[in-house]
């Protein structure tokens, strides 16, 4: 990233922590995040590259998680078409007493993929500077516990890379069910990227 983009996103940035400190209204503080996503993500889709329509979407909804409505790692800018197809289906505010995907609305595995199609743009574009993609550690807590680890597991990396490992792989008690069943000792840590399972439980 040349040093003018990098001023201009630092700038619009800056822009919204500024009105976070302030405690600025919700709607001044939802228009400032979705002008630095969409500056960040250039403007366009970050699945399809259009241009059109293009609007900042929260990829964990504000409705479930409300500590990350504003943080720039939740955010991804996505076309009309492609926005709608996230939300085809559920659209309201979940019942918090249900298992998460049981509305409908969260769409784990497209919530996952979202998560790793912002990594992958943000590298390339060789962006990926903690304030621009920030998730706080409240955040990813939950994303732990929702998967059923500790909230104290430790994953290295940057944060949007985090709760890509969080979200990319099975539901603990479904991965320790896998493993028992082959022989392998249960894990509470979750596999990191590289790291087989041979290597990484006790025989």
């Amino acid at each position: 990233m040349d040093h003018l983009r990098f001023e201009e996103l630092r700038n619009c940035y800056l822009h919204l922590d500024a009105s976070l400190k302030r405690k600025s209204s919700r709607k001044t503080l939802l228009r400032h995040w979705s002008k630095f996503v969409r500056l960040r993500d250039g403007g366009a889709c970050v699945l399809c590259s259009a241009a059109e329509r293009v609007a900042a979407h929260h990829i964990c909804r504000k409705t479930f998680l409300e500590s990350a409505e504003f943080e720039t790692g939740n955010g991804i800018s996505l076309c009309g078409p492609c926005h709608s197809e996230v939300h085809s289906g559920f659209n309201g505010r979940p019942d918090m007493f249900q298992p998460m995907d049981a509305q409908g609305g969260e769409k784990i595995e497209i919530m996952a993929g979202l998560y790793g199609d912002l990594l992958e743009h943000a590298l390339r574009h060789g962006q990926l500077y903690e304030e621009f993609y920030y998730l706080s550690e409240k955040t990813l807590a939950v994303f732990k516990r929702l998967q059923g680890f500790e909230a104290a597991s430790t994953i290295q990396g940057p944060r949007l890379q985090q709760a890509c490992i969080i979200w990319q792989q099975s539901p603990l008690q479904i991965r320790n069910a896998i493993l028992e069943a082959n022989g392998f000792k249960r894990r509470s840590e979750p596999l990191l990227p590289g790291v087989t399972v041979r290597n990484h439980v006790e025989l």
